[in-house]
């Protein structure tokens, strides 16, 4: 089965960017000298993201629910501009019922099957970059301002 994913990211003067996808959310995207995220930042995010949904959903089939996960990500950025190495850390809080275990698999299964974001990463993708002229296909051909998405918190 395939699956589209896109966005359309917009340049709002000097170092203004905002991410926008199909479902209309937006997210402030910086430059790493304000408090939006970097763009690598977003990376680690997404790894985090995924990988936080795919590791709850594997321990909660073995029997052990998780309602509060924090997922720790960290990269290693390379003298040549792109990250050599990224940890992934889960923090369960104390207490929960999660033997080693299905810790143990549940980490086997986000990495080696499940999540997406990562799987891309560890497989590479090749980009692919172009210019184009005109309206994005993601803004049903309307120019949104950075007003609109000021309006929208955003």
């Amino acid at each position: 089965m395939h699956v589209q994913y896109s966005v359309s990211v917009r340049l709002w003067g000097a170092s203004s960017i905002s991410a926008t996808n199909k479902r209309r959310g937006a997210i402030q995207v910086g430059d790493g000298t304000n408090p939006a995220f970097a763009p690598v930042e977003l990376l680690l995010a997404a790894v985090g993201g995924c990988s936080a949904f795919d590791f709850t959903k594997v321990v909660a089939e073995r029997g052990h629910p998780v309602r509060d996960l924090e997922v720790e990500v960290r990269g290693t950025r390379a003298a040549d501009a792109r990250l050599e190495r990224l940890e992934v850390s889960y923090i369960l809080p104390a207490g929960t019922a999660v033997d080693d275990g299905d810790a143990a698999e549940a980490v086997r299964m986000t990495s080696d099957v499940l999540c997406t974001v990562s799987r891309t990463l560890v497989h590479s993708c090749p980009v692919e970059y172009r210019v184009a002229r005109g309206r994005s296909h993601l803004s049903g051909g309307q120019r949104r301002t950075a007003p609109d998405l000021e309006e929208r918190g955003i």
